[in-house]
């Protein structure tokens, strides 16, 4: 029988891999602009060369699926998505009273606007897309304050008086001891909403993901699977409320299962670089330790790619050893090796939402409109894999939880050995 030439089976391969790709690209359901994996992470996650996947970005860029950008790498078409529309504010830049001005009182700013494939980053690009189609615009401000419930945060408020109008509204990401500013917002009749809720007295004029429901659907999962030695990897309690909602939760999901708390919880504080000091606190934990955990949840998805990196240091494999899980669904998550189980945050409807309650109250002075919460969901992956038990337990438990049961990516077929396939750990 005839053998087909290697430039039969190149096509082959390339053919396979160009359609495998497309594929990948749709179930991402990346809005247009947001930043793709790169050659090299594609080439990870497929167990294909490098030069084999750049080949087939390239022809999904000739058929106008993808776009290449300097320095920035592969994009979906249509670079929307980015916060494009806003910009750092400051006391020299102009203010029109069409701003909406969103503070960050702990964070960054100007990374975040260069950073919009994580958590705040695709949060804020469909707030600036939905306040753009309005013809308003979304100006950050870099505030450092740390409030309490005598504080309030001053470069925010000096700034906003100084606008020769007032802003149309201002958004802030909940942390402890916003009442105040709240309030000042209010005696102003400036709108103001909150990305979150600051605390359990909060009712009115907020939109959040449900944190305790995060929680306490990872503490069904593990008290039904029998996970009883738990690692909580988290960043700060004080600073971000989600991550003690979290947990919280977590202990009341696991207890209302197996009627306890787990027989271990071990702690892993994880402050700086997410995905650095996951690693970090997950490898001071195993030193602490003589008995590995059994799980780890971990309050966001980069902690949890960091545990991963850590376990195989210790040489504990995952999912075999230890499960783990992460509480935000960012894109690249389904892109790792062990790919990553998420409870994943709406963060698109989360910005979207947002927006559109704040000018509801910029349409309205005075309006007072009632917190929403939205609900979550579940992909399972690799790093912990789910039973048709648990899919079942969960949907009993959590009927409106959208669950997602993601098979372990199939094999590429085997290319001529003038490829060099990439494997992940080398």
């Amino acid at each position: 029988m005839k053998q087909p030439s290697a430039s039969v089976s190149k096509k082959r391969v390339r053919k396979w891999l160009v359609g495998k790709l497309r594929t990948e690209l749709e179930n991402l359901q990346a809005p247009p602009g947001s930043k793709l994996p790169s050659c090299r992470e594609w080439s990870q996650r497929l167990g294909v060369s490098y030069s084999s996947i750049h080949r087939a970005l390239a022809e999904l860029q000739e058929q106008g699926l993808i776009q290449s950008r300097p320095r920035s790498g592969w994009c979906t078409p249509g670079r929307t998505d980015r916060v494009a529309s806003s910009r750092i504010l400051t006391p020299e830049n102009e203010a029109c009273g069409r701003e909406v001005v969103l503070p960050f009182l702990c964070k960054d700013s100007a990374d975040l606007l260069e950073q919009p494939e994580n958590w705040s980053g695709k949060i804020l690009s469909s707030i600036s897309r939905t306040l753009g189609e309005q013809g308003l615009r979304l100006s950050l401000l870099n505030d450092s304050s740390t409030l309490d419930k005598h504080t309030l945060p001053t470069k925010t408020i000096r700034l906003i008086e100084s606008m020769p109008k007032p802003p149309a509204g201002v958004l802030m990401f909940a942390q402890p001891g916003l009442e105040p500013f709240r309030a000042w917002l209010k005696d102003r009749g400036i709108p103001g909403l909150t990305i979150g809720i600051p605390d359990n007295a909060t009712t009115t004029n907020f939109v959040s993901t449900n944190f305790r429901e995060i929680g306490r659907i990872a503490g069904v999962a593990f008290g039904t699977c029998g996970l009883d030695h738990v690692v909580y990897l988290y960043g700060d309690f004080h600073q971000l409320p989600s991550e003690r909602q979290c947990l919280e939760g977590f202990c009341s999901g696991f207890a209302e299962t197996t009627g306890r708390l787990p027989n271990a919880l071990g702690f892993g504080y994880a402050a700086g670089s997410p995905r650095k000091f996951g690693w970090g606190a997950m490898k001071d934990y195993l030193q602490r330790t003589s008995t590995p955990p059994q799980a780890v949840f971990a309050a966001g998805d980069y902690l949890a790619i960091g545990a991963i990196q850590a376990l195989h240091e210790h040489g504990l494999r995952c999912p075999d050893q230890v499960v783990v899980v992460g509480t935000t669904g960012l894109d690249f998550a389904a892109l790792t090796r062990p790919s990553l189980t998420t409870i994943d945050q709406p963060m698109e409807a989360l910005g979207r939402r947002a927006a559109e309650m704040l000018l509801q109250m910029a349409a309205q002075p005075g309006l007072v409109l009632p917190g929403v919460v939205l609900p979550s969901g579940v992909s399972f992956r690799e790093s912990f894999p789910a039973t048709a038990d648990l899919v079942e337990t969960l949907r009993e438990e959590f009927p409106d939880l959208g669950i997602t049961n993601n098979p372990t990516p199939c094999a590429a077929p085997a290319e001529d050995e003038s490829a060099s396939p990439s494997h992940v750990g080398s």
